[in-house]
């Protein structure tokens, strides 16, 4: 099945993206950091309409950068400065990708993205308290290590 869905994803080919990392930083790029998921606040209540069931849930993505941290750690800090911007609380993007954008510049405002690399998986919101934006995230090592291993051991495929 080398033609499906997580045969050709970065997102969903474990190997793939692990490839990429080791590779390093694609030649002639410039990257960007983002988060991307779901906010509670954003959302709205579940509901059955007309026999279906809706729910109107609202996807963000937050520019930043990410930083390595010790066991395979990752913080990510939004780069909006303005905490009216950002939500109460960053709940429901846990789980969350934590993704790094790579670009060209050709110049007079026209870019070109050449990669989308998984970085990590946002986990949990840092500092409730004063909303600076900083989540902890799992990055590749832990997920290797850590997640992927339990996700086989316990799932039958």
């Amino acid at each position: 099945m080398t033609d499906s869905i997580a045969a050709q994803s970065i997102f969903l080919n474990i190997d793939k993206n692990r490839k990429k990392l080791e590779a390093g930083e694609p030649a002639n790029s410039h990257s960007i950091d983002v988060m991307f998921g779901l906010v509670d606040e954003y959302s709205e209540q579940p509901f059955k309409e007309a026999g279906k069931f809706v729910s109107p849930m609202r996807a963000v993505i937050y520019r930043g950068y990410m930083q390595s941290d010790k066991n395979g750690l990752l913080r990510f800090q939004t780069a909006d400065d303005n905490p009216e911007h950002l939500p109460k609380s960053f709940g429901g993007l846990s789980g969350s990708g934590l993704w790094r954008i790579h670009y060209s510049d050709h110049g007079a405002g026209k870019f070109e993205i050449i990669e989308n690399r998984l970085w990590g998986i946002a986990s949990w919101q840092m500092d409730k308290v004063n909303n600076k934006g900083a989540v902890a995230g799992q990055g590749w090592d832990r997920i290797d290590q850590g997640l992927i291993p339990e996700v086989r051991k316990n799932l039958k495929f």
